[in-house]
Formats: C-alpha cells, sequence, structure tokens
C-alpha cells in the first residue's frame, strides 16, 4: 500500500501533483488557490494532472526520441475492441455492438488492474459469453502487438521500465488497484520519491432530511447553498445529484432556476453533439447516407446554422419546408426521393439556390463512397459541409464550438490506422462517439458545485448536501461484469462485485464525507416515479431535521406598496381593406366556430405546421378522389369498369405523380380502394330519380355585401322538375351531422354556394363515400327526388325560410370577420386549443370564464 506521508515545504521545483481524475485535479488547484495548502501563499495554484494524464504523460515523454511504439487514445482502443468485435463470428448474434465493445473493454482493463489472465478467466467458467471474451481479447492483443501500440491498460506495468525518477506527490488516493499498487512500489525501488496527502479533516454536522420527490430535493438544496453563500460568499459548497450524468442540462436548469446565482458550475458538462451547431452538423452529414428520411432534410432547411438567424434564405428555406410536408416524396428514404420521386425537381422550383447548394453538398460528402479510411471521410465532410452552408455567417457560433469540431474530425481522422476503411454510416457513428463525451465544465471558485457522485467531494467544501438517499442507492447495487465469470469477480474481490463490497464502499464514501467538510445535508425523495422509496440504512444514528430547519433567516417584512389599478388598453383589429375575403368559405367556418382562431389563421396567416402524414393524407386522398370523380363525369351511371379503372389511374397518377414508382405498393392499393368506391358511387347514382349534372368541379364566386369570396362547388344536377341540386363530395368517414340548423351557422360552404345559384336551388347534399354504403346527407326541399338514401334535417323549416335565414347568418359572420371580431366560445374552446393556444391563451380564459362565452378583451 502506499502509506508515506512526505509533507514537502513547498510545492514546487521538480514534484509532480497527481490527483485521482481531471475533476479532483481541479478541486485541489482551487485549494490550493485559496491557501489551505501547507506552507503556500494563496493566489498561485500549482498545476495538478490527473492519475491516467500523468501516466501517458509521462510514456510520452520517455520515448519522445522513439517512433516505434505508439500509445492509443481512450478512443482508439474503443474503436480497436469494436473492429475486433465486429469481424469476429459472434457479431451476427450481438444486439448492440456499441455495448459488447464497452463491456469488453471494460473486463479487459479489470483483468490488467487486478493482474488477472486469461488463464484465470478459462479456470472459472466456460461460458459462450466468457469464451466470446477470451477471443476478441486475444484478437485485440494480437493487433496491438503487430501494430506496436499500447493502451491505458498497458502503461501500468510498462512505465518503470522506461520512465526517469521522479518526486510525485498523490492527492487524496483512494482504494488503489493492484497494478497501481505494484506501479508505485516499482517506481520506489527505481529511485522514486512517492508521497500521499489526505484532503484536510474538520468537525462535521450531519443532518437527514426527508422530502417530498427529487425536485423538491432540487429546490431545498439550491435555497440551501442560497442561504449558505449569503452568509459567506467565499465558501464553496457541493451538491450531489446521482443522475446528473444522465440529464445534466435538466438538473442544471432546474438548480438554476431555484438557486438564481452565477457561482454554479456542473462537474458534467454538456457533451458537445448537444451543442446546437454540432448537432445541426451531425444531422445534414446523415443526407448522404441510406438512413435520411424527410425529417433530416426538414431539419437542414429549418436550421440557422445553414442558412442564418434571419434572411431571405431562412425565409425561402422553411417555407419550402413546409410546402414539402404533404408531398408523398416526403414518406420515402431522402436519396430515393431525391433521385427517383422528383424532390430534386421540386426543390429546384422552390428555392434553386438552396437546391444547387444541396446538390453541390451532396456531390462532396458522397464522394468517398462506398468505403474510405476515416481520414478522408473527415476531409470529404469538412468541404461538404461548408457546400451546404454550415457554419452560417451569422448564426452565432463562436469559435469555441467550431475549434471542438474540428478537434472531433482529428479524433476521427486518428483512427484511420485502428479501423481502415468503412462505410459512412461507420465513420458517423465513430464521429458521433467522438462528440458524445461530456466536455469539461468550469467549475467557480466559490459558490456551488453540481456533482454526480458522492466520491467526487474533494477538498475544500464548507458543505455539502447529498440527493437520493435511498435504500436502492445507498448501497448502490452491485454490478458485475456480463463478460467475465462472476465467480471469479467475486473470488478475487474485484470492484462493486458483490453487496458486501458495495455496503463497504458506501460507508467508506459517508465516512470521507463527514471529516473533510463541516456540515453535511443527506436528503431522501419519499416517492420516486411511482412508488415510495425508503431511507438507506447508512442513515442510521444520523440527526433528522425537517424543511424549516433550513428555511432562510428571517428579514423584516417590507413595506407594501399600493397597487396601481390596472389599465385597461384598447386594441382593435386594424380595418380589412380587401374586396375579397382570403379562404372562402373555410374562413366563415372559422368565424363561426373560433373568431379569435379565424383571425389568426387568415388576418396573422398563421397556421401550424402539418406532420407528414404516413400513407395517402386525407387531403390528397381527397384530390384524388374527386378526380376520380371529375373525370368520371356526368356518365357515372352508365360508366363502365373499363371507364372506372381509367379514371382512377389517371386521378391517382396525378396525385402520386413522379413518386409513382418509389410507391408502387401503395398505389395499388389506393387504386383498388377508388375503384371500389367508384363502383359503389355508380351503383347509388344508378338508383336515384332522373337527374342530368351541369357542372363538375365548377369554381364560380359568391358575393356577401361589398366582399366576394372564391368558392369551388363539386357538382351542380338539374332535376326531373328542373330545380338544382348542389352536391357536395366527402371522401373521409362518416360524419356527424352538419350544424346548419344552430344559431351560428357553423358548416357554411353549401349554403355559402346556394346563395349563388338563387331560387331555383332544391337540395344541399354532402355524398358521403368513406363508409361501407353511400350516403347522400343534407337538406331538400323534397327529399323525393333525390336519392332514397337522402337523411334530410328533422323538422327543417319551411325551405325559403331556412334559405333567407342561412342568407342572414352568412352576412352576419362576413362583418363580423370584416370588423375585426376576435371572441372566444367555451362551447367550441378546443378550436382554440393546440397549436393556436400560444395565440389565443385559451386555457387562461378557461380557467377564468367557464362555462360562460369567453370574450378575448
Amino acid at each position: 500500500m502506499i502509506d508515506s506521508d512526505l509533507r514537502p515545504a513547498t510545492l514546487g521545483s521538480g514534484l509532480r501533483l497527481v490527483a485521482r481524475n481531471a475533476l479532483a485535479a481541479r478541486q485541489w488547484e482551487a485549494h490550493y488557490l485559496e491557501g489551505a495548502g501547507a506552507g503556500r501563499a494563496a493566489g498561485v495554484a500549482p498545476a495538478f494532472s490527473a492519475y491516467r494524464t500523468w501516466l501517458a504523460d509521462t510514456w510520452r515523454a520517455a520515448l519522445a526520441a522513439d517512433d516505434s511504439r505508439v500509445l492509443l487514445t481512450r478512443q482508439q482502443s474503443a474503436a480497436l475492441w469494436r473492429a475486433v468485435i465486429q469481424a469476429s463470428p459472434d457479431a451476427g448474434r450481438l444486439l448492440e455492438l456499441r455495448h459488447a465493445a464497452r463491456w469488453a473493454a471494460q473486463a479487459h482493463g479489470l483483468l490488467a488492474d487486478w493482474g488477472l489472465g486469461a488463464r484465470d478467466v478459462e479456470n472459472a467458467d466456460a461460458s459462450r459469453e466468457t469464451q466470446a471474451f477470451l477471443a476478441w481479447q486475444r484478437s485485440y492483443l494480437a493487433r496491438l502487438r503487430e501494430a506496436g501500440w499500447l493502451d491505458e491498460s498497458s502503461l501500468s506495468r510498462e512505465l518503470p521500465h522506461v520512465a526517469a525518477p521522479e518526486a510525485l506527490v498523490l492527492h487524496d488516493p483512494v482504494s488503489p488497484t493492484q497494478a497501481e499498487q505494484a506501479l508505485f512500489a516499482t517506481l520506489r525501488s527505481r529511485g522514486w520519491a512517492i508521497a500521499t496527502k489526505a484532503a484536510p479533516s474538520t468537525h462535521c454536522t450531519a443532518r437527514q432530511l426527508d422530502l417530498h420527490d427529487a425536485d423538491e430535493e432540487l429546490e431545498r438544496a439550491a435555497e440551501w447553498a442560497s442561504a449558505r453563500l449569503e452568509a459567506r460568499p467565499d465558501s464553496r459548497l457541493a451538491l450531489v445529484v446521482p443522475d446528473l450524468a444522465r440529464r445534466p442540462a435538466a438538473v442544471m436548469q432546474r438548480v438554476r432556476r431555484a438557486f438564481g446565482g452565477s457561482l454554479l458550475g456542473s462537474a458534467i458538462g454538456l457533451p458537445l453533439a448537444a451543442r446546437p451547431a454540432i448537432g445541426a452538423a451531425l444531422g445534414a452529414l446523415e443526407l448522404a447516407t441510406g438512413r435520411a428520411t424527410f425529417a433530416t432534410l426538414s431539419r437542414w432547411l429549418r436550421s440557422p446554422f445553414f442558412h442564418g438567424i434571419e434572411g431571405p434564405a431562412q425565409n425561402d428555406a422553411a417555407a419550402a419546408e413546409a410546402a414539402l410536408r404533404s408531398d408523398l416524396c416526403a414518406q420515402l428514404p431522402f436519396l430515393t426521393a431525391y433521385a427517383q420521386a422528383g424532390l430534386a425537381g421540386r426543390l429546384a422550383a422552390l428555392v434553386p439556390d438552396l437546391a444547387e447548394r444541396l446538390r453541390a453538398g451532396l456531390e462532396v460528402l458522397r464522394a468517398p463512397r462506398p468505403r474510405a479510411t476515416p481520414d478522408v471521410w473527415a476531409r470529404a465532410w469538412s468541404h461538404g459541409l461548408a457546400r451546404l452552408g454550415w457554419p452560417a455567417p451569422d448564426s452565432g457560433d463562436d469559435a469555441a464550438t467550431l475549434d471542438a469540431w474540428e478537434a472531433a474530425l482529428a479524433t476521427l481522422a486518428r483512427l484511420t490506422p485502428i479501423i481502415g476503411v468503412c462505410s459512412q454510416e461507420t465513420a458517423i457513428e465513430q464521429l458521433r462517439a467522438a462528440t458524445e463525451t461530456p466536455v469539461a465544465a468550469l467549475l467557480p471558485l466559490h459558490g456551488l458545485h453540481v456533482l454526480a457522485r458522492a466520491d467526487d467531494v474533494g477538498p475544500g467544501y464548507s458543505g455539502v448536501w447529498v440527493t437520493g438517499v435511498t435504500d436502492r442507492a445507498w448501497p448502490e447495487p452491485a454490478r458485475l461484469n456480463p463478460l467475465l465469470p462472476a465467480g471469479l469477480q467475486i473470488r478475487h474481490a474485484l470492484p462493486w462485485s458483490t453487496p458486501a463490497d458495495s455496503l463497504a464502499r458506501a460507508r467508506a464514501t459517508l465516512a470521507r464525507l463527514r471529516t473533510r467538510t463541516s456540515e453535511v445535508v443527506l436528503s431522501r425523495p419519499r416517492l420516486v416515479h411511482d412508488y415510495r422509496s425508503l431511507p438507506s440504512p447508512l442513515l442510521a444514528g444520523i440527526a433528522s431535521i425537517t424543511p424549516a430547519d433550513l428555511a432562510r433567516p428571517r428579514r423584516a417584512p417590507a413595506v407594501e406598496k399600493p397597487r396601481r389599478p390596472l389599465e385597461s388598453i384598447a386594441d382593435p383589429a386594424p380595418p380589412f381593406t380587401a374586396a375579397r375575403i382570403p379562404g372562402g368559405a373555410r374562413t366563415l367556418d372559422a368565424q363561426a366556430r373560433c373568431p379569435l382562431r379565424a383571425f389568426c389563421e387568415t388576418r396573422l396567416d398563421a397556421r401550424a405546421l402539418p406532420s407528414p402524414p404516413r400513407g395517402l393524407s386525407p387531403g390528397a386522398r381527397g384530390i384524388a378522389t374527386h378526380r376520380a370523380l371529375e373525370l368520371v363525369g356526368s356518365a357515372s351511371p352508365a360508366a363502365t369498369s373499363a371507364a372506372v379503372a381509367a379514371s382512377v389511374q389517371r386521378a391517382l397518377a396525378q396525385t402520386f405523380g413522379p413518386a409513382r414508382r418509389a410507391l408502387a405498393a401503395l398505389f395499388e392499393l389506393e387504386a383498388a380502394r377508388l375503384r371500389e368506391v367508384l363502383a359503389r358511387f355508380i351503383e347509388a347514382e344508378r338508383r336515384r330519380p332522373p337527374f342530368r349534372t351541369l357542372g363538375v368541379e365548377q369554381k364560380t364566386e359568391v358575393r356577401v355585401g361589398a366582399f366576394a369570396l372564391a368558392c369551388r362547388y363539386d357538382r351542380l344536377d338539374e332535376l326531373a322538375d328542373g330545380t338544382l341540386a348542389l352536391i357536395d363530395y366527402k371522401s373521409g368517414a362518416s360524419r356527424a351531422k352538419s350544424r346548419w340548423l344552430d344559431g351560428r351557422l357553423a358548416s357554411v360552404q353549401l349554403p355559402l354556394y346556394g346563395l349563388e345559384i338563387g331560387a331555383r336551388l332544391s337540395a344541399l347534399l354532402t355524398l358521403e363515400l368513406g363508409g361501407r354504403t353511400i350516403a347522400y346527407r343534407g337538406a331538400a326541399r323534397r327529399p323525393d327526388l333525390i336519392a332514397e338514401t337522402l337523411r334530410a334535417v328533422p323538422e327543417a323549416p319551411a325551405w325559403t325560410a331556412l334559405l333567407e335565414r342561412w342568407r342572414t347568418q352568412i352576412h352576419a359572420l362576413v362583418e363580423e370577420f370584416v370588423g375585426g371580431d376576435v371572441r372566444l366560445y367555451a362551447e367550441d374552446w378546443s378550436d382554440a386549443a393546440g397549436e393556436y393556444a400560444p395565440l389565443t391563451r385559451v386555457y387562461a380564459h378557461a380557467e377564468l370564464r367557464q362555462p360562460e362565452a369567453i370574450h378575448e378583451e
């Protein structure tokens, strides 16, 4: 064991200061910077190295003139493990290659740290998983020998043979492995001066606290830290959050909101891939792979990191993305849609400049296909992203982000001798791995440090709050490596191999906390997800407190200022000056149900982006059905099956366009469905009394007062008595009855079209095609003239009075729309909810005024 206690008068000349890891190194530097180090003046911090960094730096310095052996980085070692496993016979039965490579690297490191070899493993177990690992390890070691490489696991064994003696101070060493103990014993025998230094001890007050859940733990801990720092601004506090590594951004956001101070830092920063600019670049690289979808293209089109934050390019790209969402090509893999389904042409028509940029970028990104070395991929991606427009000049990227991206590409390039040629997908996975390691965050000298483990608490903290101290977390469950025999790990007391070892480690951690800081708060959430938690057995004997015991000191109540009366500001809609009401009947429908939404949609032109559908969208299906019915035309009762099939083919060909070949299966399914719909439609039409079709898909214009509305009716029939029936096709499923008799006319389309026809109108019908049978619904002066399946509005008033009533209601809706009426109706609140809620504020109004009608003021 390392037990010497050398206390140098100074921590300078000739000494190497080493801490357990990078975080501990920063904590010790801060500790000495504050003047807490023995014999050292405040204001100058010595340089510390993490243990692994010291090993690698010492090795490289010893072999500066010898290029025959190369020390692999962690990324290179991980890539080599993955390449070895991928080339093995077991690769085909693995669910996740990445996890297998991680477990294999961990198992290899454990064996090296605890002086175990392949024979120890073979003697312990002959399971299939273990045999697979041993085969991978043999291949891995063979690759190292053949190439003259070393990995980190070899350094403890190789370093004493090459390194010159030094003076070394190990700060706060905890549970050294057998390899570390052997290393330091050998170094001492070769003239090294090695000392250890523990964190200063202090008297500690430990308390435990039960809170409702993890959110309340963070809130209370932040309040505690704020109060302590208010009393002593020069102190440093630690907050331990066990799941910090899984959700660093969410935890820090919660703490920052409650803490409210700038003296806040996290031991685990966000990975490079979490930075928006880097995420945009990684997403754009996918465009050149077979995994790219319309969503991949969508992110590129909408990203400010390629088109700038503001300006015409960004606006044009966003408009093109919105227009393409309803295209059938949006359902295909991106490269298929781009090359075979007309997407390239659609982009060229919508945004020619961006389309050319995309073409040039894809040409470079795909240039090394199908396989190339990582350095070739890195160069191609750097040039390809530049052609795609990354990074846009005004996207706000800082130099540090761009430097980090270049470093990630360099990391990828250094994998070339390890994995050789690879597919673009594999290279992208390796690049993502290089950007997913959390970037070390800066910790303030004074303030609150958020840590992931209680073991991470180093020297210099005046108080520590540990969250999540439940029976399931303290002690942590034992965790065995799945590729090593369980008996071997237990017999040799490998870390975390047994519950007893986990318990001993938890006790040691708690003991360290209680000797290196003056205040420790251990909190437990009573509710974890959906189950009740129990306190850790390690809390036995620790005094309990309540949240009130941690409350801030009371201050004198502030003098309440008199409240100013609320001020109402009139904000009328601007006058409507156009001669035509945009949207036609649809606008009046929206005005009847939710005036405020109608204003947002039509006057503000605010519409939610539709989600790309799966299969043929309802809108596209309706267009195809209407077109097929139009092609069948007035000859529908006498149409032959050949005529129906030809109409269906022509209608769907227009709907599918260039995507027909790529979506051939969907085309045939829709053709079969539409042929069946038309057959039922023709049969229903044959049962009708004699009629003559006067027009199909006719455009017209209806005037309501001084304003015009564009209209397009599906079909106009002349009946046997010379009157007219206006028919609207509904290709969807059966709907509830139209709201034609409500106090507010909420289904305006057919009544509005009827105003243009005049006195000859005798029926307004919807022809429902989506059910198993054809149904005629609506209102008619003489239902027997239409069809036997007509379901007229029961107890309808006299026909002339009904038409006049509709005329009055439509005029009222037009006047409301033109006048800027923006009411909200409680009975139709769902129209103002959903994506329109931020504009309508419907939920706030509903809280205040349900169930009365809600008016925007």
